[in-house]
């Protein structure tokens, strides 16, 4: 079950739209708890598929797309999953959604593909979907595959914590 493999933190809300949005595309109990992972997940043990990681540096334009979906998700009101539908945000690109939605899949739900992804946005919360777009924002860098390996992680989180500053630093430089 969900709360032998994520332990006591995991909540209860969570859980169950997890399981209500889920219930649809999973096969078996074991295969929906396995995507829904990403809910429950310590931030700090957040990983990425390594072969969606590499299809997602593959894709064109993928930064542009990070960028724009995260300046959707700040402003949306966060009233319901349907608020988050980031389909009109690809189509102002001039990007097909079949062509870049597995860029925000990955960064949410750290594989290509999973559970509908405006309901995972949703369950995930503002603050942690914000966060694992912009990481992945920043590993579009030369580090990009650093925050894979265990061994090295430390170091990519305070080199992903720099790109990140100076990304920032850029981006009032050219709103003033």
């Amino acid at each position: 079950t969900a709360r032998e493999r994520f332990g006591d933190g995991v909540d209860p809300d969570v859980l169950r739209g997890a399981l209500r949005i889920g219930q649809e595309r999973a096969v078996t109990l074991g295969a929906l708890v396995e995507q829904m992972d990403f809910l429950f997940v310590d931030e700090q043990e957040f990983t990425i598929d390594p072969s969606s990681w590499e299809r997602l540096e593959k894709t064109d334009r993928a930064r542009e797309i990070l960028d724009a979906v995260i300046e959707h998700v700040e402003a949306s009101p966060w009233q319901s999953s349907e608020d988050l539908d980031i389909r009109p945000v690809f189509e102002k690109l001039g990007i097909k959604p079949r062509k870049a939605m597995h860029v925000i899949y990955t960064a949410v739900e750290g594989r290509a593909a999973g559970l509908p992804l405006f309901d995972s946005v949703y369950l995930l919360g503002r603050d942690r979907t914000l966060r694992r777009l912009r990481a992945v924002w920043g590993f579009r860098s030369w580090h990009s595959g650093m925050l894979l390996v265990p061994p090295v992680r430390r170091a990519a989180t305070a080199i992903l914590a720099e790109d990140l500053l100076r990304s920032l630093i850029e981006r009032i430089s050219r709103a003033v």
